[in-house]
């Protein structure tokens, strides 16, 4: 009997339990023949009873499977499910996105990283933090700077992988952020490029992004950049950038590689085509970092102001250069290239009053000739257009 109830306690499925049962009713059924407690029946007899015996002990059977079957099966539907081992809560994601989004808007890229890779070792799997583990590759190499003797290509590298598997997981089901992921892979290329490393596809993964995506600014953007760095085709390049701007996405970052591009190759076509993104950007209320106005001030009106002066009636309207100037300086101190390219402005807008006061403004002992001469014609023209 003892035997018995070691069987009983390992007993675990409904099956095992119905024919468990079984057995225990057959044994009990012997072990009574066996004591002769009944009379020695007729063959008629017996067999009935082997008979009623058989039946009631498929019934009980069958009760004891069903009852083992809804004790097996329905407590743990009703039980709290125990996370599994390694996996990360829906709270532990939400944290860890928010970490890795306040250390992108910081621009701690490799903090950024380790967050979500670390995250990911506990489920390597787990679709929301790959989806932002590409978010933060794609953040850090398009704010990319490397301190020499380090390249780009050392912090490049190790994102490839995290670019190719977007790709692969991405491009059936949401075909967008595939198409960014390839982008990306381009402008990796592209900066690995500036590492000296050649034969690489840059081009080609600006066109497989965009036979997924069509609108893809980062893919028409990232080829507008390169169709200037590869040869400086300006007009295949504002076809590029018109294409993204018109998408709605990454307005900034369009504009900001527009920039780039044509302060890379300086060219006269370049220049001007510069006056007019910073015109357009000014009618459309546009923002622009300090920063990069007085860079871009500089680039043009002073590095290149001889070929705006040459070309002045080519560029612009008088009135909205001058605004588009005004708009650049504002809030800077202005240099005297500026000073003098706004008095400049203001004369060919016809308000030569002001434009001779700005001009007088300037004179000042032992100026440079490349100052004091475009001055003094200056002064000298607008006293003939409104003598005093």
């Amino acid at each position: 009997m003892e035997k018995i109830f070691e069987i009983a306690s390992q007993v675990s499925t409904p099956l095992a339990l119905a024919g468990f049962f079984a057995a225990l009713v057959f044994f009990i059924f012997r072990q009574i023949v066996a004591k002769n407690i009944f009379p020695r029946l007729t063959a008629t007899i017996g067999a009935d009873l082997l008979k009623l015996i058989i039946d009631r002990l498929f019934v009980l059977a069958l009760v004891a499977m069903v009852l083992g079957f809804v004790g097996y099966v329905v407590p743990p539907l009703f039980s709290p499910k125990a996370p599994q081992t390694g996996e990360i809560s829906p709270e532990k994601i939400d944290e860890v996105s928010r970490i890795v989004r306040s250390q992108i808007e910081s621009h701690d890229y490799a903090a950024a990283w380790d967050t979500v890779t670390g995250a990911l070792k506990s489920e390597p799997n787990q679709e929301v933090l790959l989806d932002l583990q590409a978010e933060v590759a794609m953040h850090w190499i398009r704010d990319l700077h490397v301190p020499e003797p380090q390249k780009f290509s050392d912090v490049v590298n190790p994102l490839l992988p995290v670019f190719y598997q977007t790709v692969q997981r991405r491009q059936e089901s949401h075909k967008v952020e595939a198409a960014d992921a390839l982008a990306h892979l381009g402008w990796a290329n592209f900066l690995k490029y500036r590492d000296g490393v050649r034969n690489l596809e840059i081009e080609g993964q600006y066109r497989a992004a965009l036979q997924l995506d069509p609108d893809n600014p980062f893919a028409h953007a990232m080829w507008g950049h390169w169709l200037i760095v590869d040869g400086n085709h300006l007009a295949e390049a504002q076809t590029q950038f018109t294409a993204a701007l018109q998408s709605g996405r990454e307005r900034p970052f369009v504009r900001m590689l527009q920039l780039a591009a044509l302060q890379w190759d300086k060219t006269d076509k370049n220049t001007i085509e510069l006056i007019r993104v910073c015109n357009e950007m000014r009618k459309n209320n546009e923002s622009l970092a300090q920063e990069e106005r007085s860079r871009l001030l500089s680039h043009i009106y002073f590095m290149s102001r001889d070929t705006v002066f040459a070309k002045l009636d080519e560029i612009l309207p008088a009135d909205e250069h001058l605004a588009t100037v005004q708009w650049l300086a504002r809030g800077l101190d202005p240099s005297t290239d500026t000073k003098l390219i706004l008095a400049r402005l203001s004369e060919a807008a016809g308000d030569c009053p002001s434009a001779l006061r700005q001009y007088v403004s300037l004179l000042a002992p032992g100026l440079s000739s490349r100052i004091s001469n475009p001055v003094q014609e200056g002064i000298e023209r607008c006293k003939r257009t409104s003598p005093q």
